[in-house]
């Protein structure tokens, strides 16, 4: 047999397997689904019998399950694929963006990495963290070279230009199921000071509460559209 016909049976054989673990992870996960429902049921029954709910955590991790597994780095993609992301999570730090620092979603772990530009600067210059002084910069940096290092473990989230809050005003003003107050809203988010303006008028109403609500589904949404379009399971 020719090396060549080796190296294309053991494609072969490996396409194969990756298919099966495929397969695999995809009825674990079915599997799993089942049994969140049928935790919910039970955790339903034992709330109306006054009883404390027996399930705390609905959900387990086949990340976690298979990590400890010698063949688990080769297929570590496939795992990560079927661990999914806290779309609350995600959200949250879309509305806490600032300028000139970025956030990575660690695909492994779940994790949402804040870190400044300047340590992804430093890092890029080729700066030592052991030769920094403070433990805080130390620590960022070493973090910093980890996602420059490892960028295929990283994901990228939105920065402040990708997320607009001033379309988010608009659809609040547009859609305020009173129309005076409607008509109020979108006269004060017209020109110059419109974010000052809003702010006083769900002020003067007593209706901030339901702009936090709509504010927060919001960004739901956006967290959810970028897990979408970058193929990240969430829940």
């Amino acid at each position: 047999m020719s090396s060549n016909n080796y190296d294309e049976n053991e494609y072969q054989e490996e396409v194969q397997a990756y298919d099966l673990v495929h397969a695999v992870l995809g009825y674990a996960k079915a599997l799993e689904k089942m049994a969140v429902d049928l935790r919910k049921e039970v955790n339903f029954y034992a709330q109306k019998a006054k009883l404390t709910p027996p399930y705390q955590d609905l959900h387990s991790d086949i990340y976690e399950v298979f990590d400890d597994h010698k063949a688990y780095p080769r297929y570590k993609e496939l795992f990560l694929k079927y661990t999914p992301i806290k779309l609350k999570e995600i959200a949250e730090t879309l509305e806490m963006l600032f300028e000139d620092s970025s956030n990575y979603l660690n695909i492994e772990t779940g994790e949402i990495i804040y870190i400044e530009d300047r340590y992804l600067g430093m890092a890029e210059d080729g700066e030592n963290p052991d030769e920094l002084d403070n433990e805080t910069d130390k620590d960022a940096l070493a973090i910093a070279i980890d996602i420059l290092e490892n960028c295929e473990k990283y994901m990228s989230l939105p920065d402040k230009s990708d997320v607009n809050e001033y379309e988010m005003m608009e659809g609040f003003a547009d859609n305020y199921k009173d129309k005076r107050i409607s008509d109020l809203l979108q006269r004060a988010i017209s020109g110059k000071g419109a974010f000052r303006r809003f702010k006083d008028t769900i002020l003067e109403f007593g209706i901030e509460n339901e702009w936090y609500e709509f504010k927060d589904k919001a960004y739901l949404w956006l967290a959810k559209e970028w897990c979408k379009d970058n193929n990240v399971l969430y829940e």
